[in-house]
């Protein structure tokens, strides 16, 4: 009797074994309600297959999603079809597959429950040769500035010799929410090692999808995972894209460098009026008696409306950096939304909390930019008012507009020494809170300390910028020429920075 009851536990087990996988290729927990699988043929691991088929039998009457695009075969050279009849699936194939290989079918939440929409990702295994492959290789894809983990994203192994940029992967698999990702069942051999979003669910890369990739082949079975960077592709166009900023100026930007010099506007050159980056510069709108604006960049002409709304745009004044707060000896800026012609003084006033007037001077900082600096032994807060016409543009005056400030005294503030020893080169190191920079230096090639003096005290997490082409920002990879994205490391500071404090801290770079 006691026989007989332990074979009546150990059927189950076996029968369960002996069908498909049912293997969350996204690593995510597997869905206790979804469709199970109830019977295979042929059964699960089995080797000299030589037929074109497999039917699935499950537990309860289900519905195929999108089939077309969630069931794949690795290696890949065979499309499979579907047909669902009530409670059973066939996936069949026409042509020849190779010897000697192991094969998997994945549905990748293809199979769903009638009610409910439950899926799982299921494997289906066989080999036309004598043994099951059972190599594995498993690695993580992470934003290479976000550093993030990087969920649903795709990742193939390709042939040494192909272009993953312009074909399918032999063998594929999809990351989980961590980023990580893992492949089984895989023959003795080297691949390239390559990662894209797949948005259309087609495993081939697309130009708008960004992208990841190995400097080297990679080996299954290879024990150290592999870490991936994904970053955005460079747009193979060059697009010149404008901006009106009423009711005077004009944002260019390119995705490539942009020589201000080659830039013509209604035939004429363009001024400057501010540089923001290599690539997005702003000009002074021309004043043009009609309703539109000829660009010429080179070969690219753009042709674009300046509304009537836009022209009564008014001129406002708009504080620049840091807003709110004045450190003693520090200047305030301010732009305006065109060139300055004027700034009259005599309408401008700074007057503290008490009433007292706060001496100060004016300083043009751009041709749409000025900064005024209060007298530097100022110590209490203090209120910057701009009364009407207080400055002018080629045709507008501003409105009256007050700015308030609290004052940052030398015993407010902290410093903050931060040794970077192993970074070897350039690096830009910014000083985050909820990451958003609040301040920013370089760490020049040779320097070991970086030093950041009276700033405000607070939690503080560092954000590291390998800068190796020296232009002061970070830089996406490139496929095609094989240069990685800049390296991003990311910190957090472990001491709170207090009012008066000098405070030391050590980043360690490690890989």
């Amino acid at each position: 009797m006691a026989r007989f009851c332990l074979l009546l536990i150990l059927l189950p087990l076996l029968f369960v074994q002996s069908c498909a996988e049912i293997v969350p290729l996204t690593g995510g927990e597997e869905d206790g309600t979804a469709p199970r699988v109830r019977s295979q043929q042929p059964e699960q691991a089995m080797t000299y297959y030589s037929g074109n088929s497999i039917v699935v039998t499950f537990d309860e009457y289900v519905k195929l999603n999108d089939p077309a695009t969630t069931i794949t075969i690795n290696p890949a050279g065979v499309k499979v079809n579907s047909e669902l009849k009530n409670k059973t699936l066939t996936l069949s194939w026409d042509g020849e597959l190779e010897s000697n290989t192991t094969y998997i079918i994945q549905l990748n939440g293809t199979v769903r429950d009638i009610n409910e929409n439950n899926d799982s990702i299921m494997q289906f295994v066989f080999s036309t040769g004598a043994v099951i492959d059972s190599l594995s290789f498993s690695g993580k894809v992470a934003g290479a500035f976000s550093n993030a983990a990087q969920g649903q994203i795709t990742v193939g192994l390709y042939p040494p010799d192909s272009n993953p940029a312009q074909s399918k992967p032999v063998y594929a698999t999809r990351t989980d929410a961590q980023g990580t990702f893992r492949f089984n069942y895989l023959k003795a051999a080297r691949y390239q090692l390559f990662a894209f979003q797949d948005a259309n669910k087609d495993q081939k890369v697309q130009p708008a999808e960004a992208i990841a990739f190995s400097d080297t082949l990679v080996t299954p079975g290879d024990t150290i995972p592999v870490v991936l960077r994904m970053f955005p592709q460079i747009p193979v166009r060059q697009i010149l894209r404008t901006t009106f900023v009423a009711p005077g100026m004009l944002v260019v930007h390119n995705y490539d460098s942009l020589d201000a010099s080659r830039l013509t506007i209604n035939g004429e050159p363009a001024e400057i009026l501010q540089a923001y980056s290599g690539d997005s510069i702003a000009f002074t709108l021309p004043e043009n008696a009609s309703s539109n604006y000829v660009f010429a960049y080179d070969t690219t002409t753009l042709t674009k409306p300046f509304t009537a709304a836009e022209r009564t745009v008014p001129l406002v004044i708009q504080q620049e950096g840091k807003t709110g707060k004045w450190k003693t000896g520090d200047s305030l800026s301010f732009r305006i939304n065109d060139r300055i012609t004027a700034v009259d003084t005599s309408l401008i006033d700074i007057v503290t909390a008490k009433g007292s007037a706060v001496p100060y001077t004016v300083v043009q900082q751009r041709k749409n930019s000025f900064a005024l600096v209060p007298d530097p032994k100022t110590i209490d807060p203090f209120t910057v008012k701009f009364r009407k016409n207080a400055v002018q543009g080629r045709t507008l005056k501003t409105d009256t507009i007050n700015f308030a400030y609290t004052t940052l005294l030398t015993a407010d503030l902290s410093n903050l020494k931060i040794n970077c020893s192993g970074f070897d080169g350039q690096w830009i190191i910014e000083l985050t809170q909820n990451d958003r920079v609040i301040y920013s230096a370089i760490k020049a090639v040779g320097d070991t300390t970086v030093l950041f003096e009276q700033i405000e005290p607070g939690q503080y997490n560092a954000r590291c910028t390998a800068d190796l082409n020296g232009n002061g920002k970070w830089d996406t990879g490139d496929y095609a020429t094989k240069q990685q994205p800049e390296e991003v490391k990311r910190f957090t500071l472990t001491q709170k920075l207090r009012p008066n404090w000098d405070v030391e801290e050590t980043l360690t770079n490690t890989p």
